[in-house]
């Protein structure tokens, strides 16, 4: 299944002449990663966090804060904002 979606995509994406020497830009897609993705993007929309372990299917908050707690420190670049405010 997951080789049959790599094939449309990849052939969505890559030029006739990519095609033509078999390039496939796309690979390794796993169930994970879409899944992953999906809650990523619940993330970014704004959806409440208890709503995303509803439409993921969990029992708890675990995974989604775990999922969540990850982007909130990219969004926050933490490292940044304090490397900025102690440069002299």
């Amino acid at each position: 299944m997951w080789n049959s979606i790599t094939k449309k995509l990849n052939n969505a994406v890559t030029s006739d002449r990519e095609k033509a020497i078999g390039a496939e830009p796309i690979q390794g897609l796993t169930a994970h990663i879409f899944r992953h993705n999906y809650c990523t993007m619940l993330y970014y929309s704004g959806i409440s966090q208890k709503k995303a372990v509803e439409l993921m299917g969990h029992s708890d908050l675990k995974m989604i804060m775990e999922v969540y707690a990850h982007l909130d420190e990219q969004k926050e670049a933490v490292r940044d904002k304090i490397n900025n405010a102690i440069a002299l």
